[in-house]
């Protein structure tokens, strides 16, 4: 069986097809049966802050770590420790393509083949995880590729003329997800601190619950403009109502650094696209103006669509920065495309019709009015329009044809055709 393993620490994706794909936390946490990573490191990260690390990927090196123990000697430890879990998650597949952010340098990349080679799996490809992603996309022109890490950002520009280049990276250091959720905690917790003097920063317990709760209420914010939020202590239940824009407003500063280092390189004419990661980030899709948000496993899709092309000897691996890409038809096919009728949601079929506005409602997806919807398909004459008038997650391939898959946040919706 062949894995992808996506190296981004906000959330490094793994697995082997769409329907097994996950996403987990880039933490380590030292424990007494050893080294515990992803989503169990990160529960318990604030409880345990000596023992907890999340800079390893971003620092993957052999700098002994402040920590001493027989588990972790450094850096390289923990990421090692991760990739077991990674491949055990996955299934324990026989081999592993790494889609690695193009922030990784040279001695970093050494080392990282060097781990995969101790590990119980063949590392079969390496490439750059935006060239992946937009490999999925069509090749035309250029392209922009903005994805966020634990610690920084990062922009990658891609010439899509017959080969998919990965030709430059630019890193936004310091404004990753950490810093922004750091950011948002404070402002939550100044809230709990006026209403209630209650601190939730103060106590281990108090800051784990923020930090386990915070990804939830911010996106329930990309859909209300406020919602009730509440933290347990030990004076009860404590309850508050965030306002999505003045919290937003707090992280103008931000969000704009952001926003300038993607206009310094977007020029006119570029497709700039968003990996999930970043279109969750509150606000930031609206400071972009005009963008795609690329599927949560485009860098899956793309590594398997380019099977033939990455996969190589395991004992001469080299980082892919350029993709051979299919390129478009001469002459246009004047047989009139079919026309998908209804949208699959769940085990309904619901008629599209002139148009048809959805929202995301936790665990299903509901019709509702275009003004609160999260996305919008309009039936134009000439085919399928998708909109998304909110900033939850969404992304689908163009153009919108029958088969089509449309993932709206953790809901895969599917384009049909009813007789």
């Amino acid at each position: 069986m062949l894995a992808v393993f996506d190296l981004n620490d906000s959330a490094i994706g793994h697995g082997s097809s769409a329907d097994n794909w996950q996403h987990s936390p880039g933490f380590a946490r030292l424990a007494d049966g050893g080294i515990v990573t992803g989503e169990a490191a990160r529960s318990r990260a604030w409880l345990n802050p000596q023992q907890s690390f999340q800079q390893y990927w971003q620092q993957l090196n052999l700098t002994p770590l402040a920590v001493h123990t027989n588990s972790a000697r450094h850096h390289a430890d923990l990421a090692y420790a991760q990739l077991q879990q990674l491949h055990k998650d996955s299934g324990e597949p026989g081999q592993v393509i790494l889609a690695v952010p193009g922030s990784f340098n040279r001695e970093q990349l050494g080392l990282l083949l060097g781990l995969a080679k101790a590990l119980p799996f063949e590392a079969v490809g390496l490439v750059d995880s935006a060239l992946a992603a937009v490999s999925t996309q069509p090749p035309t022109g250029t392209a922009l590729h903005l994805d966020i890490q634990q610690h920084q950002s990062l922009i990658t520009r891609l010439d899509k003329r017959g080969e998919l280049c990965s030709v430059d990276h630019e890193a936004v250091s310091n404004l990753g997800l950490k810093q922004l959720l750091d950011h948002w905690a404070h402002q939550v917790a100044d809230q709990f601190i006026s209403q209630y003097r209650y601190d939730p920063l103060h106590t281990a317990e108090g800051e784990q619950q923020l930090y386990d709760q915070l990804p939830h209420w911010l996106a329930s914010l990309q859909r209300e403009p406020q919602v009730a939020v509440s933290l347990k202590s030990g004076k009860g239940n404590f309850e508050i109502n965030l306002m999505r824009e003045p919290l937003l407003a707090s992280a103008e500063a931000r969000l704009k650094q952001l926003q300038q280092a993607v206009e310094e390189l977007w020029q006119n004419g570029e497709t700039l696209y968003l990996s999930h990661r970043a279109a969750q980030i509150p606000g930031l899709r609206r400071r972009l103006g005009e963008h795609q948000v690329l599927a949560s496993d485009a860098v899956l899709q793309g590594c398997l669509g380019h099977q033939q092309q990455l996969c190589s000897d395991p004992q001469s691996l080299h980082l892919i920065n350029a993709l051979q890409v299919a390129a478009q038809a001469p002459v246009a096919d004047t047989t009139p495309a079919p026309q998908a009728s209804h949208l699959l949601v769940g085990h309904r079929a619901l008629a599209i019709g002139e148009q048809l506005a959805l929202r995301a409602t936790g665990s299903d997806v509901e019709p509702c009015e275009p003004e609160q919807a999260d996305l919008v398909l309009t039936n134009n004459g000439s085919g399928l329009v998708l909109q998304t008038p909110s900033e939850v997650d969404v992304s689908a391939p163009s153009p919108l044809q029958p088969g089509a898959i449309i993932q709206l946040q953790q809901h895969r919706l599917q384009l049909i055709v009813v007789d």
